[in-house]
């Protein structure tokens, strides 16, 4: 029993620091920035949160050309599905299937930089 509220409480810790950086717009949808370098600032949002049909959009716009590195993880940092490497000089959009993810918390893990830094933004699955 004190195994699971450890977890839990760890679970929610995550999820709140996470969703600290990033910014709760209009309902159902997190949006926030990130800065992969000092040339570049990288706009995004999620939706729908949360997640009701198995397809959740991720939309990107950037100031400057970035190669996204983009990934599905889940709490134990295990990939879990794989946002193929695409080059953004303004705005994409990405419809993402996410039917084989159990119900849970999940993020997705943007990479960059030649030390592959990470930023990640908190999403569930109900």
């Amino acid at each position: 029993m004190k195994h699971t509220i450890l977890i839990s409480s760890l679970l929610l810790l995550l999820l709140t620091v996470f969703s600290a950086s990033a910014q709760t717009g209009e309902r159902g949808r997190i949006t926030g920035d990130f800065s992969p370098s000092a040339t570049c600032t990288v706009h995004y949002s999620l939706s729908p949160i949360p997640v009701t049909d198995n397809n959740l959009v991720l939309e990107i716009s950037v100031t400057s050309a970035f190669e996204l590195n983009a990934h599905i993880i889940d709490a134990d940092n295990k990939e879990m599905i794989d946002l193929e490497t695409q080059t953004v000089t303004r705005r994409m959009g990405k419809n993402i299937d996410i039917s084989s993810l159990s119900p849970g918390n999940y993020y997705v893990e943007f990479m960059y930089g030649e030390n592959q830094e990470t930023y990640k933004v908190a999403f569930s699955k109900p």
